[in-house]
């Protein structure tokens, strides 16, 4: 085997692994709280693409819920059922930094009260 096609097969074998062992989106799924007029706010994005608002700590009674798909630093609300245009999708761009995490809408959202609560916005990951 030439010197060539052995670079080349260990090239190959370590983008291979690198894929692999990535952590695909990048987007710190787990849960996220702001205050907002006087009350907790939490948004809970799971790892299969679903998400969950909640006031307050009533899990049995979320004021919203959904899917969204993240790609790259875009995270985009596919579906929205606290949004009276719930078909309307809207993205946002997202930096995590420690436990905090601040979305900023990309172009604008068609939901008002899911700009509200997101545009500008910088939550702080909590445990349940």
């Amino acid at each position: 085997m030439t010197s060539q096609r052995r670079f080349l097969m260990i090239a190959m074998t370590v983008a291979f692994f690198m894929v692999g062992c990535s952590s695909g989106t990048g987007f710190p799924t787990g849960s996220y709280e702001i205050e907002h007029n006087g009350r907790q706010w939490l948004m809970r994005f799971n790892d299969d693409g679903t998400w969950v608002g909640i006031y307050d700590g009533a899990v049995e009674e979320p004021e919203a819920a959904g899917r969204y798909t993240v790609d790259d630093d875009e995270l985009t609300f596919d579906t929205d059922d606290g949004c009276i245009v719930a078909g309307e999708e809207a993205t946002y761009t997202w930096i995590s930094e420690g436990d905090d995490l601040t979305f900023r809408v990309v172009g604008s959202d068609p939901c008002s009260d899911r700009s509200i609560l997101l545009a500008g916005k910088t939550y702080t990951r909590v445990e349940e």
